[in-house]
């Protein structure tokens, strides 16, 4: 009877854990060959790389781009842009700023929320030096508002 009641009280906790996570709250995101191949050669990790963006560089920010328009407007290069489906998509680009040469993005996600919540989780590497960086991101989701604030979330020291 103790077996059977254990038991039983470890699929409702199992159960509970289940329910309270908050994975259903985060957006998946889409994958898109000529997208993908587009944007690591023109939003490149490397900041040294020109981007989208006429910038210094020196402060993070993210962008939706909900259209052609918005993309055109966006892009300074020269190639030919992909198609992307703007009906059902959003693009979100951005740049962190790091303190030195040894943190990377772990991780991005979108979460549901009023307004939408973009997290970039942090992780800092072995070695690296003092210098302002730039780290890049981007993502393509399914249509999202404009509306949508960024978190930075640094490792735990």
């Amino acid at each position: 009877m103790k077996k059977i009641l254990l038991l039983s009280l470890g699929v409702i906790f199992s159960l509970l854990l289940t329910s309270c996570s908050n994975d259903k709250d985060i957006i998946d995101d889409f994958t898109d060959d000529s997208v993908i191949s587009f944007m690591n050669e023109e939003w490149s990790e490397d900041y040294l790389v020109p981007g989208f963006f006429e910038s210094d560089g020196t402060e993070s920010f993210c962008h939706v781009i909900n259209s052609k328009e918005d993309l055109i407007d966006s892009y300074i290069g020269d190639k030919q842009l992909p198609n992307i489906d703007f009906n059902t998509k959003s693009l979100i680009i951005g740049q962190v700023q790091v303190p030195h040469t040894g943190y990377g993005i772990k991780k991005v996600e979108l979460v549901k929320s009023e307004p939408l919540v973009l997290n970039i989780y942090l992780e800092e590497k072995e070695g690296g030096y003092a210098m302002l960086t730039a780290l890049r991101f981007w993502k393509l989701y399914p249509k999202v508002s404009e509306k949508i604030s960024m978190n930075i979330i640094q490792p735990n020291k």
